[in-house]
């Protein structure tokens, strides 16, 4: 009798943990959030990436320009210290990734849309030749009526 209740106890809690898993993995489904979590991390390795590159690239490249270093470089309005150099980085390096993005997006566009194009055509052949098919049989079946 114990063993029963025991194995009833297992049996209900093997059912909830199933039941569990299986909600789970409709939420994340469901909501996409596992392709959202990707794209976050790919975000944040393109954000590092995008950051490294302006600063160190870009920016030693227009450093010559300031007397100073670039990321302290400020301007004297008054009595007001306007740090511009940070702030000019921080363009300089939101302008890299729209273009890092825009790059991207042009390559899956072009790549993604032959893919399209073609499993259009295919599927549109496709169509063609049944119809194509039953008109077809159509006509046989007006000839075979006739007789």
């Amino acid at each position: 009798m114990k063993n029963d209740t025991i194995y009833e106890k297992d049996n209900v809690i093997s059912n909830f943990i199933n039941k569990e898993k299986k909600e789970l993995i409709d939420f994340l489904s469901g909501f996409e959030i596992i392709g959202l979590t990707i794209a976050s991390i790919i975000g944040l390795s393109v954000s590092s990436l995008s950051k490294t590159f302006t600063d160190q690239i870009i920016m030693p490249i227009i450093q010559p320009l300031f007397s100073e270093n670039w990321k302290t470089f400020t301007v004297n309005i008054g009595q007001s210290k306007l740090g511009v150099g940070l702030f000019l980085s921080d363009i300089i390096y939101l302008t890299v990734i729209i273009f890092s993005m825009f790059l991207l997006y042009s390559l899956f566009k072009t790549y993604l849309g032959s893919i399209i194009d073609n499993k259009n055509n295919s599927q549109k052949n496709y169509q063609m030749k049944i119809i194509n098919e039953l008109s077809h049989i159509r006509k046989e079946l007006k000839k075979n009526k006739k007789h």
